[in-house]
This record gives C-alpha cells, sequence and structure tokens, in this order.
C-alpha cells in the first residue's frame, strides 16, 4: 500500500519508483549552498565521529529549510543533509505521517 507524503512544493509516494526531485542547490536563482563550499567529508563522517561540523553548516545555509525538505523525499540518503542525520529523517516522516504533512518551516514556528 501506497503512503501519500506530502511537503510544501512536491508530492512523492514513499514506495513509488520515480526520480526524486532536483536538489534546491540546482535551482539557478537559488543563493549558493554552504555544503558547495565545504569539505564533502564533513557531511559524510566516520561512525562514531561528531556531526556538528556539518550540522553547524547546514544551520549557516539559506538552503537548509529546502534541502531538510528534500532529504526527507530522498529516503536513501547517508550523511547529513538538511542538517539532519539518516535516524532523524526516519523520524521525521514517521512523524509526520502520523501527525500530518508540516514542513520543517511550520515545525519551527
Amino acid at each position: 500500500m501506497a503512503v501519500h507524503v506530502t511537503w510544501t512544493t512536491f508530492s512523492v509516494l514513499a514506495d513509488s519508483h520515480r526520480p526524486p526531485p532536483p536538489h534546491p542547490a540546482l535551482d539557478p536563482d537559488a543563493p549558493p549552498a554552504l555544503c558547495s563550499q565545504t569539505d564533502p567529508e564533513v557531511f559524510f563522517p566516520e561512525k562514531g565521529a561528531s556531526i556538528r561540523p556539518a550540522v553547524a553548516a547546514c544551520f549557516a545555509c539559506e538552503l537548509r529549510t529546502a534541502c531538510y525538505e528534500w532529504s526527507l523525499a530522498v529516503t536513501d540518503l547517508d550523511g547529513v543533509w538538511g542538517g539532519s542525520t539518516p535516524r532523524q529523517r526516519i523520524q521525521e516522516r514517521a512523524r509526520r505521517a502520523t501527525r500530518g504533512n508540516d514542513t520543517a518551516a511550520e515545525v519551527a514556528a
């Protein structure tokens, strides 16, 4: 059975095989993403290593909320995206499935 999850700008069937939406940083009108100016290894730390540098970079980035929403739509992501870990994204998807489809901006408000 398909689970329909709706975010601000796109809809995704959780078990569909449609390609994911493009990352917000690919929008030519978007400001530059800080992750594109940071060593990629920061966002993919070794097991047990700190994720704080990645999270700090994400929270300083203007695209963080859009990136976070994107990361929730793409289910097979490793590393830190939009300031969240894979475990945090799984928890947020589950929370949204039970509580509703609030976006990150609405949850933060």
